[in-house]
């Protein structure tokens, strides 16, 4: 959605851009964020029990037609731990549109995605940083390649 002051809001269209650069956003945001969440933990600043707490009821199987919410609840929690505000801050204004995204692809890689959470959270509770990066990098880049798929299968981009 566009609002213009004066004119009123309007609803722009998504296109195949627009996702591609919100994934080119969260390549360069989210690593970053669950190497310093990692880093965190190794350093005392968050607890590796309330973290696993934190995040694992995020992981948990969620009701039918709530996947997208519970992924977003789930990486937005990662940079919200990872301590920086402006990274957060960042992050939010895509949410929208992530979540139209995920909503539109739910049924894809729904096995694989699960798997690679539960591995980014365990590269983060043990504090293994550049782990924790390469995970968060591999699972948001393969999630682009399925989510382009899917979507170029709905509407023929």
């Amino acid at each position: 959605m566009l609002i213009e002051r004066n004119r009123g809001a309007r609803v722009t269209q998504v296109t195949r851009a627009d996702i591609e650069e919100i994934f080119d956003a969260r390549l360069c945001i989210e690593p970053y964020a669950a190497r310093r969440a990692a880093l965190r933990v190794h350093a005392g600043v968050e607890d590796a029990e309330r973290l696993h707490a934190i995040l694992g009821r995020v992981l948990e199987p969620p009701v039918a037609g709530e996947l997208g919410e519970s992924n977003l609840a789930f990486h937005l929690e990662i940079v919200r731990l990872s301590g920086n505000r402006i990274l957060e801050r960042s992050l939010r204004p895509m949410l929208g549109r992530m979540e139209w995204i995920f909503h539109l692809t739910q049924t894809t890689r729904v096995t694989e995605h699960a798997e690679e959470h539960r591995q980014l959270l365990d590269a983060i509770v043990a504090g293994r940083g550049e782990v924790a990066a390469a995970q968060s990098y591999a699972h948001i880049d393969q999630a682009r390649v399925s989510i382009l798929e899917a979507l170029t299968l709905e509407f023929g981009w």
